[in-house]
């Protein structure tokens, strides 16, 4: 083992980021022998998805929508820029992807009111301005995942850079890698390009969005997204599509040299509620609703990506300003961004460094056809519409943040590579946003770059199999099928759907919201008597005819099937009473204080297990209850006493058991 990588692997998987390991995990579980290869010597390793909020959705809508909905989501904000045959595979694959990830431990938390933050990796980030990644629930998620691989038997490096593509005949055949031993040569008939996208090229992004952009602009990502996979595919004859535009969210001005404002807080809220203006002119040059990431765009395209200015009044200052869960009031202010104030239009230009004519001018043209209700602004106004009048008023100087670029190499919905002539090339695969054709347009079409980089990671490991051939193909284990699924439109465990392939089975889909009245409905005919069943007396009484055993209860069928946990759990609170079989699932479980008892019905990160700051209770604002969002919200374990209530309350969101 020369440099300590094998001279020979089934799979070559570049990049240990969410795609990558969802690939290379995917992979083992197949029974390939899988090799994972990371540039970053840092461990864990460096990525977007490391430090990322965890928001898992398509398209910023919620996970359990209709395949049909979440094609017809993308194709709209990609003005039909997505490939049909990657919006059905990503579509369909969206649900099982979740439920794999469910498979494995992962847990979510429902992190807000919004549709996008139904699932997200915990525990979520603090409500804080700044980067926060370790122990968050991004950086748990791929531990886990690590873990998993290398408890399959799967081989991982970092600190090893592949820097080339081995071909011959027209196909992929291994990969040339430099480590700090020097460089080797690793043969392998699959390889997978999984190192994100090049927000950190200043080469790629000045080529790709104009000369000088790259130093005007704050890189909101990880820097070890330089493009290496789209040289190298490139280099072996692969298509790149939709290079143009990049996923990210406009930032304070100051961000640029104060680590503690990005990634947040973001200026979305803020400028869709407000005015952007030039400075040099004083005048609007965008629609503020487009959206956050076209906003992003659009300003990274402009003349000068540092010169434009949020301008606002106290009342959407107070407002809109504080909505989003990272809000610019206070946490601007607090982090030691700039926001300048005046009482009056004239002052507040002079402070800002705004044209005072062209200020003047813009505010009030714009404070007429708000209250005329006309649609006589150029540009255009849509979105929520706010009147700059009550004063102070206030500036926000901003800039353009990147996270990872949209574009990539184009594949097919089994991820393969494919060339000039949209052929696939033999031995390639490519999956997550190093990948290109499924987001991105004229709008910047977003398409959520967690569950794409799980979908088509996954999916690509199962073409890998498929081609290269899996002792294990087809088990149902929790891995993707090995086999081909247009043989049957039957779901074969979490595997990938293929287009055209029937959609996940709406019961199943409905599950996963949880603990809800309706969802009890929707299985009525689970616990329909079953004809001819015969049950055995219970508790020495009268043989019942007609009339199922409960063989589980049915709050832990909810609690995502087939999960290691849950079968712990249930198995802990299965208790024989009086010689009859009783189940119960608890959903509120006791705080483990030394008097009290702690049988938790699924696993919860309790106060004296979790290296995680717990969050104190806090009080719905429809109910007026209080709930913990931790489950646990007592300041010591001495809090209970015998006899007394415990404060340990389990909420909807349960966090990852640590040990």
């Amino acid at each position: 083992m020369a440099n300590g990588l094998p001279p020979e692997t089934d799979v070559v998987v570049v990049g240990s980021g969410m795609a990558g390991l969802a690939a290379a995990l995917s992979a083992a579980e197949l029974g390939l022998r899988v090799t994972l290869l990371e540039k970053s010597t840092l461990d864990p390793s460096w990525s977007n998805s490391r430090i990322s909020n965890g928001a898992v959705h398509p398209c910023m809508i919620d996970i359990k929508s209709p395949p049909e909905t979440i094609v017809e989501r993308l194709i709209a904000i990609t003005d039909g820029v997505t490939r049909s045959d990657l919006a059905r595979a990503f579509a369909a694959d969206s649900l099982p992807a979740l439920e794999w990830l469910q498979s494995h431990g992962v847990q979510f938390v429902k992190a807000g009111p919004y549709p996008h933050l139904q699932y997200v990796f915990a525990p979520p980030g603090r409500n804080r301005a700044g980067l926060e990644w370790e122990g968050r629930g991004s950086d748990l998620t791929l531990r886990r995942l690590k873990t998993a691989f290398v408890e399959q038997g799967g081989a991982y490096r970092n600190g090893c850079q592949v820097t080339d593509l081995q071909l011959s005949d027209g196909r992929v055949t291994g990969v040339v890698a430099q480590t700090s031993e020097g460089t080797a040569t690793l043969r392998s008939p699959a390889v997978v390009l999984a190192d994100g996208g090049f927000q950190a090229s200043r080469e790629l992004m000045d080529r790709y969005f104009g000369p000088g952009v790259f130093d005007r602009i704050k890189l909101r990502g990880a820097d070890t997204g330089t493009g290496d996979g789209l040289r190298m595919a490139q280099a072996v004859g692969a298509k790149l599509v939709n290079l143009d535009r990049f996923y990210g969210h406009c930032l304070s001005l100051d961000a640029i040299h104060e680590e503690r404002l990005w990634p947040y807080p973001m200026m979305d809220a803020l400028i869709g509620a407000s005015i952007l203006v030039w400075r040099r002119t004083g005048r609007r040059f965008l629609d503020e609703g487009a959206g956050g990431v076209n906003i992003a765009n659009l300003v990274a395209r402009g003349a000068d990506p540092q010169d434009a200015i949020v301008v606002l009044d106290d009342a959407i200052w107070n407002g809109p300003g504080t909505e989003l869960v990272v809000a610019p009031n206070p946490n601007l202010v607090l982090s030691g961004g700039r926001v300048y104030s005046a009482d009056t239009l004239d002052e507040l230009a002079t402070r800002a460094g705004v044209d005072p004519a062209g200020l003047r001018e813009t505010v009030a043209e714009y404070n007429r056809a708000i209250a005329d209700g006309r649609a006589g602004l150029t540009p255009p106004r849509t979105g929520r519409t706010f009147p700059i009048e009550r004063p102070p008023f206030h500036a926000v100087p901003i800039v353009p943040g990147i996270t990872y670029t949209m574009g990539g190499i184009l594949v097919d919905a089994d991820a393969r590579v494919l060339n000039e002539r949209e052929e696939p090339i033999p031995g390639l695969w490519a999956a997550g946003v190093t990948a290109g054709g499924l987001e991105g347009g004229p709008r910047a079409g977003y398409a959520g770059g967690l569950l794409q980089s799980v979908v088509f990671g996954r999916r690509a490991a199962a073409s890998v199999a498929r081609t290269v051939g899996a002792p294990a193909a087809g088990r149902a284990n929790g891995g993707p099928a090995g086999g081909d699924r247009e043989s049957s439109g039957n779901r074969q465990g979490p595997d990938e759907a293929l287009p055209g392939a029937a959609p996940a089975d709406p019961a199943r889909r409905q599950a996963l919201g949880g603990r809800r009245r309706d969802d009890r409905r929707a299985r009525a005919s689970d616990r329909r008597p079953q004809a001819g069943r015969r049950h055995r007396p219970t508790c020495g009484g009268t043989r019942r005819r007609g009339r199922p055993r409960r063989q589980e209860p049915r709050r832990a069928q909810r609690d995502h099937r087939g999960h290691a946990a849950a079968r712990v759990a249930r198995r802990r609170d299965h208790r024989i009473t009086r010689g009859m079989t009783k189940w119960t699932a608890r959903r509120r479980p006791v705080c483990p204080a030394p008097a009290t008892r702690c049988r938790p019905a699924i696993p919860v990160a309790c106060c004296t297990r979790s290296p995680i700051r717990r969050p104190t209770a806090r009080t719905s604002s429809t109910s007026g209850t209080t709930t913990s969002t931790s489950g646990c919200a007592s300041t010591s374990p001495a809090s209970s006493t015998p006899g007394a209530t415990s404060p340990c309350r389990a909420a909807r969101a349960i966090w990852p058991a640590t040990t």
